[in-house]
């Protein structure tokens, strides 16, 4: 990887991090209605990667994945219609006990003719949130499982003694410590950089929480960062909404205190894709959520990307329905900027899960900016 352009002075460009929270800095989706347990499962299910039989029409299509989408061929939830990247049988009862278990794949590129369990709808339906149970075919990495279990468990006998805000199943931390971790140590070497929360759901308030109880210096693995850094969340100043208007701007006004976001994710909406799709076509200019507000409550996309870059950190509820409506396209995804002519004073870096090596299927819309920002 490049090295990123330091600016005229010397100093590293300031960083940008936009965090997802669901399967990103954290386990458990109660966005989506899954719990730890099923997060776990699906996390593995989505880097365990499968290729037709050999012999059978997908295989035969080269790219199962392209020959999939396109209604070419239909997939089978029948384990015998699939294998293990490495050859060996999905079947559980098919495998002897000398084969070894095909190792998980995070790699940007998949391999040729391959594609992640997850993405076989029928075996997505049937395993998914129980993969590596008994009778699924994912039992074979259950050691897996029960290694990133183990490692995401407060310390034996802590869980009392741990702020509620950090721990919301008294065994779990709720946020991955890695990602305070990360923070803590660029705040030790001094950089400049702004932390945005970024999520379709509607526990930016729960997040916003963990984080403030980090910054007060209660987290039981890391340290708060150092002085000068201020990463307490005010909601009244730092809990934001980002909505796409239909002429495919993007704008954000602050998060009402009492409103509820008709457009976040919810365990209601996560199994109603397709109804949210038509839901969202047919919608006013004029949503529900921005009933009871003015124009002058809205930012311009220039105004909130200011306010992003001259924030220690913030949260931004983003535009699920509208994703949703657009088949999942990034191009209607969660904003991020590229700005060319802020190279080497301003970088953004996004982290979601759901970005994907895929033109058509991911997460994240990259927006050019093509003047500098304000200084």
């Amino acid at each position: 990887m490049a090295a990123m352009a330091a600016s005229d002075d010397g100093k590293p460009p300031k960083l940008i991090l936009h965090f997802d929270v669901n399967e990103t800095i954290m386990v458990g989706d109660p966005a989506g209605g899954d719990t730890f347990d099923d997060c776990l499962n699906k996390m593995i299910a989505k880097n365990a990667f499968v290729r037709p039989a050999p012999g059978s029409a997908l295989a035969a299509a080269g790219d199962p994945k392209a020959a999939m989408e396109n209604g070419e061929i239909s997939a089978s939830g029948d384990l015998s219609a699939w294998t293990w990247h490495d050859g060996t049988p999905l079947d559980p009862a098919q495998r002897t006990a000398d084969m070894v278990v095909p190792p998980l794949i995070t790699d940007w590129v998949w391999p040729e003719g391959c594609l992640p369990f997850y993405r076989v709808k029928p075996l997505k339906k049937l395993y998914a949130k129980s993969f590596t149970s008994d009778g699924s075919p994912g039992i074979i990495y259950r050691d897996q499982l029960i290694e990133l279990e183990v490692a995401l468990r407060l310390a034996e006998g802590t869980a009392e003694a741990t702020d509620g805000r950090l721990c919301r199943d008294g065994v779990h931390h709720y946020l991955l410590p890695a990602f305070f971790h990360t923070i803590t140590t660029l705040a030790e070497q001094g950089r400049d950089f702004s932390v945005i929360i970024r999520t379709f759901g509607s526990d930016g308030p729960e997040v916003a929480e963990a984080i403030n109880a980090w910054a007060e210096g209660k987290h039981p693995l890391t340290a708060k960062a150092p002085s000068p850094y201020e990463f307490s969340v005010a909601a009244e100043r730092d809990i934001w909404r980002g909505r796409y208007e239909k002429n495919g701007s993007w704008r954000m006004h602050r998060e009402p205190p009492t409103k509820k976001d008709p457009d976040a994710l919810t365990p209601e909406t996560s199994d109603k894709a397709a109804a949210l799709a038509a839901e969202a076509k047919a919608r006013p200019q004029q949503e529900e959520w921005a009933e009871g507000l003015t124009e002058e409550d809205f930012l311009s996309e220039e105004q909130a990307l200011a306010v992003m870059e001259s924030s220690q950190c913030l949260v931004c509820g983003d535009h699920y329905t509208w994703w949703a409506s657009h088949g999942s396209n990034p191009s209607a995804g969660k904003p991020s900027w590229l700005s060319p002519a802020d190279s080497g004073r301003i970088h953004h870096i996004f982290f979601d899960d759901n970005i994907h090596n895929d033109a058509t299927d991911s997460i994240v819309a990259v927006r050019v900016r093509s003047e500098a920002g304000p200084e």
